[in-house]
């Protein structure tokens, strides 16, 4: 019995030592991070080869590894910067990026390799821009040239980078609609559309422009914000240029009944000295449609006759909708508005 015991206790002793690591006392270890059949050290190592590719894939997998890999491979990718070949110093800010957003000693050699020659560098640099987002505004004015190289991925990318950036990247991209240039133009167009109303007071300048072309970007840019875009064409509207005044008119004459915010200064404008633009005043405000109504009533009152003949125009054009109100000022004391609202009556009766 005796012995049966000892062999006993001899074995949970063995067993015991075996479990706990051989001491009783030490923690399992911990197995390093690793990608691609390599630990985050191993790749370090090769972040120094002789061979450019073989840096890159270094520099690629400590990217994959991510965070884990950050004790180790931080220093050494910050080395690997000012590696000879552009695609490795690329890949390592990438990667940097993905150990640590908040890293952001890379970002001027991202500035460096969107300004070089080397396209695949130039691309994983809009890529790594993009993730790292509003703290690379530095890469703004290399982000628009790149936006109109003929690389379609690279100017993907560069599109993907300007959108993550924002704000920062607007000032750049309403220049970008001052140009001739339609390959920058038209992505930049679509940037700014995506960035939605924080775009509109740089908007509102690039349509009061004299370039008929840059006004009609600019309206690309808007069409989609509706009644937010509206303060935009009023300014427009109010422009001391005759092209200027007309272009507003028509745009919120697009808007339709959208545009009833704008009716009180269309209604003024029915003085513009411009008969063209006092057209084109009218069509909109017909367009408004029943929401313009009212203000154009008051309008017939106006002591100048043109504007009173105008605000009628308005009214009859508008139809069944201003009967209403052409019907209270047939009732008017004053007997020109009066005859003018009867003369209209009939006109949509007819």
């Amino acid at each position: 019995m005796k012995r049966i015991i000892g062999s006993a206790v001899g074995l949970f002793c063995v067993l015991a030592l075996v479990g706990c690591g051989g001491d009783g006392n030490s923690a399992p270890t911990q197995k390093e991070p690793s990608s691609g059949g390599k630990t985050a050290t191993e790749w370090v190592k090769e972040l120094k080869d002789t061979n450019k590719h073989i840096r890159q894939a270094a520099a690629e997998n400590l990217g994959l590894i991510g965070p884990p890999a950050k004790l180790v491979a931080s220093g050494p990718l910050l080395a690997a910067l000012k590696d000879a070949d552009e695609t490795v110093k690329v890949k390592a800010a990438q990667a940097l990026v993905k150990i640590d957003k908040d890293c952001r000693d890379q970002i001027p050699t991202l500035v460096e390799a969107l300004k070089g020659t080397n396209i695949e560098a130039k691309i994983l640099a809009a890529e790594t821009v993009a993730a790292i987002g509003p703290p690379a505004k530095d890469a703004v004015p290399a982000l628009i040239d790149s936006l109109k190289d003929y690389n379609k991925e690279l100017s993907k990318k560069s599109s993907d980078a300007l959108e993550a950036i924002g704000k920062d990247a607007i000032p750049a991209l309403a220049d970008a609609l001052r140009t001739k240039n339609e390959q920058l133009r038209a992505p930049a167009i679509e940037i700014l559309k995506k960035l939605g109303p924080q775009v509109i007071p740089a908007i509102t300048e690039v349509i009061k422009e004299r370039d008929a072309d840059t006004r009609e970007a600019g309206a690309k840019v808007l069409v989609d914000m509706k009644a937010a875009a509206v303060p935009a064409f009023v300014a427009a509207l109010e422009d001391y240029d005759k092209a200027t005044r007309l272009f507003g008119a028509k745009q919120l004459g697009e808007m339709g009944p959208g545009a009833k915010e704008a009716v009180p200064a269309l209604v003024k404008k029915l003085k513009d000295n411009e008969t063209i633009v006092r057209t084109e005043v009218i069509n909109t405000l017909v367009k408004v449609g029943k929401d313009a109504v009212a203000a154009v009533a008051l309008a017939v009152k106006d002591p100048e006759e043109y504007v009173r003949v105008f605000a009628a125009e308005v009214l009859v054009k508008i139809g069944a909708d201003a009967v209403p109100a052409l019907t209270e000022l047939s009732n008017d004391s004053n007997e020109a508005v009066k005859k003018l609202a009867q003369d209209s009556l009939k006109k949509i009766k007819k």
